[in-house]
């Protein structure tokens, strides 16, 4: 898992077997207005970039899923992904 302060730099390996790692975050794709920083992940609730996170990193079975649910963590709220976390199966 990269630092998302220096994206040249890992913080964290995950070692996988059989499994899907998928990280979604706004600190390699973003974009510039007045000097700051916004994210390419879009709140379709406010139309606004997410910023709560800077990254959220899922291990699934499934690549497909994976992907899917870094991107809707990376809008929700951290009690909502562990609510939706409880619920599955083989999800991390």
């Amino acid at each position: 898992m990269k630092d998302t302060d220096n994206s040249s730099e890992y913080i964290r390996t995950i070692n996988v077997s059989d499994m899907s790692v998928s990280t979604s975050g706004g600190y390699e794709r973003y974009f510039l207005v007045d000097g700051k920083k916004y994210s390419h992940i879009i709140d379709p609730r406010t139309g606004f970039p997410v910023s709560h996170f800077s990254s959220v990193t899922v291990v699934s079975e499934s690549p497909l899923f994976a992907d899917a649910l870094s991107t809707a963590f990376s809008v929700l709220s951290l009690d909502e992904s562990k609510e939706i976390i409880n619920q599955l199966d083989k999800i991390s």
